[in-house]
């Protein structure tokens, strides 16, 4: 007789990630997917009972948090990449949704030009918080070239004024600092302003991209505080101070945040050579 058995096999055959997902399909027991993400990453709300199980909770932590297999970084590209989360050509009011600052989310029914117009709104309230951060003076009263006034009238004992060797800098290091204080703004500046090849950014000899970026930053520091010009704004005013630039020069450039006013130039002057002549006493 053959050795071999002839009992049938008591093992189920192992099931596929998409059978088990056809099964919890079939018994979920929600109205929609929509119905089922609501449930599963509902918030805790403070001051009510909390209906998940622990371990509803746990699972939903553990891939919040970045601590199971698959990640978020797994799950939006799949999102956003997905064939069906993007309407047609035709659809032209879905499409021109994409990236929308204002459009109500609520409005945009695929999912890509939601997740984009949703992303847009956090960027640019990140944006408008961080450049709003560079813009205030320090707390603990150190020294920042930003800050410093072209003159004070001594009233406040802690007034800044600014000094020659504010004035001594090169772009490189504004380029620098700018990078190194906020790597959100300098990024979306670099975005603006930068050239690119092969999806890198590339430097041209011919109005460097940086170069640009320092200006536009310092413009925005300043339309968001006037007094937080010595970054550009203050040399540059000095420079065409010396230079003897026409009056309406300094008055365009002031009011693109380029430049400060030609009054605010000469007092920053007034300041520096009577430091310098109180010195030599």
């Amino acid at each position: 007789p053959s050795s071999a058995s002839t009992q049938p096999s008591l093992r189920a055959t192992r099931r596929t990630d998409f059978q088990k997902m056809d099964d919890v399909l079939k018994n979920w027991g929600f109205r929609s997917l929509g119905d089922f993400l609501a449930t599963l990453f509902h918030p805790r709300v403070r001051g009510e009972k909390d209906h998940r199980s622990s371990r509803h909770r746990q699972v939903v932590a553990a891939f919040l948090q970045g601590r199971s297999n698959v990640a978020m970084a797994d799950i939006i590209p799949l999102l956003y990449n997905h064939h069906k989360s993007r309407p047609k050509r035709l659809n032209t009011a879905e499409r021109s949704a994409a990236f929308s600052p204002y459009k109500p989310l609520a409005q945009i029914r695929f999912a890509a030009p939601c997740l984009s117009a949703w992303a847009t709104r956090i960027v640019g309230d990140a944006a408008y918080s961080r450049v709003g951060k560079m813009a205030r003076k320090p707390k603990d009263g150190s020294r920042h070239r930003r800050h410093l006034r072209a003159s004070t009238n001594g009233r406040s004992p802690n007034t800044q004024v600014v000094a020659w060797e504010d004035v001594d800098f090169t772009i490189e290091e504004l380029a620098h600092g700018y990078k190194d204080e906020d790597e959100l703004v300098w990024f979306l500046t670099e975005c603006f302003a930068g050239s690119r090849k092969n999806g890198k950014v590339v430097v041209k000899k011919t109005r460097p991209h940086p170069v640009i970026q320092v200006g536009a930053i310092s413009s925005f520091i300043t339309a968001r505080n006037q007094y937080t010009s010595g970054d550009l704004a203050l040399p540059i005013g000095l420079w065409l101070f010396a230079t003897q630039a026409h009056i309406d020069v300094k008055r365009v450039l002031c009011r693109f945040g380029y430049s400060v006013s030609g009054s605010t130039a000469s007092r920053a002057l007034n300041t520096m050579t009577d430091s310098d002549l109180h010195r030599l006493k």
